[in-house]
Formats: structure tokens, C-alpha cells, sequence
């Protein structure tokens, strides 16, 4: 195959890489088709290993700010219910977020596979040492009909050894 014309070809990949960088969550859903967005409530019975009864009644509400998932929810520290808030930016590139580092990518539009490595500290301006220096291994993943999701924990970056696999069922 021979280019007869150098420039034209040029000007060509020049104009799909430009569309493309507009885009780089190409895998992504429009903000009014996105299957995470929603709320979720835990289902105890499909999660493995079994999660405390506490975290029953704590709904995961997510939405969406531009290209960020943003996952709003609690979690129980002794007897208080401590609410927090984080955003999920999936371009591939690692991201500070309040409980640690944070990259991830569109597998497909309703899969989105991560590492997360967390941070002891949560007060501004500590000194950032990782807990373990090694990163959790997430896929998340919301079922074909829209009223299940699953975040699956791996034990490497192959995502061959399931460490345990968390469901949420659809509220609204």
C-alpha cells in the first residue's frame, strides 16, 4: 500500500487522536444512561464473606458530576455512622481521593475496573504512608438489566484470585 499523499494522512490522524482526547472514557455512558448512577442498598445474601448487619441500612447513592462518579454513603467507626463522599475519575491515571490513591478504566459501559491503594491518615497535610504499599484490585459491575451491581475484591492485578465479592440491589 502506498500513501500518495502524506499530508492528507497527516491531517487525518491528526483529527481522530483530537476526537479522541475529547473523549477518554470512550467506554463511558452519557450522564442520563449511566447504569451506576443511582442508589443501592447491600445485599447481605448474595455477599461473600457476609457483610456486618450495620451496613445493611446504609444506602450507596451515586451520581454523576461531568465525567466523575461520585459515590456518597457511611460506614460504622465503634457507634457513630460516619458519612462520606469521594469521586471516581476512570482514565487510567491515578487519582488522590480522602482515603487514598485511586486509578481506574471503562472495561464497558456498565463495567469499570480499578485499583485503589489506601492511606492511613485521613487529616489534611499528614504524611502519606500506604497502609500496605500493595493496591486492592476492584472490578465493579452492574448487571444487564440495571438492578444489581457488584464490586468483585482480587487478591492480584490479573483478577484471577477473588478475595470477596460484594452485591447491591437497585433502590431507585
Amino acid at each position: 500500500m502506498s500513501i500518495k499523499n502524506p499530508s492528507a494522512l497527516l491531517v487525518f490522524l491528526l483529527l481522530v487522536s483530537s476526537a479522541s482526547a475529547q473523549r477518554p472514557n470512550a467506554l463511558q455512558s452519557a450522564p442520563d444512561k449511566d447504569p451506576f448512577v443511582g442508589t443501592w442498598m447491600p445485599n447481605l445474601e448474595k455477599s461473600r464473606p457476609k457483610p456486618r448487619i450495620k451496613e445493611k441500612s446504609y444506602p450507596t447513592t451515586i451520581t454523576r458530576e461531568g465525567d466523575d462518579l461520585v459515590v456518597a454513603s457511611a460506614y460504622e467507626s465503634w457507634s457513630d455512622r460516619i458519612p462520606y463522599k469521594y469521586k471516581i475519575h476512570c482514565d487510567g491515571r491515578s487519582h488522590r481521593i480522602s482515603f487514598g490513591t485511586l486509578s481506574c478504566r471503562y472495561a464497558a459501559s456498565n463495567t469499570i475496573e480499578g485499583e485503589t491503594i489506601l492511606w492511613p491518615s485521613l487529616s489534611p497535610g499528614a504524611p502519606m504512608i500506604p497502609l500496605s504499599g500493595k493496591p486492592d484490585y476492584w472490578t465493579r459491575e452492574v448487571s444487564d438489566d440495571g438492578q444489581e451491581m457488584a464490586i468483585f475484591y482480587f487478591r492480584d492485578g490479573a483478577r484471577k484470585k477473588l478475595a470477596s465479592a460484594f452485591f447491591w440491589t437497585r433502590v431507585k
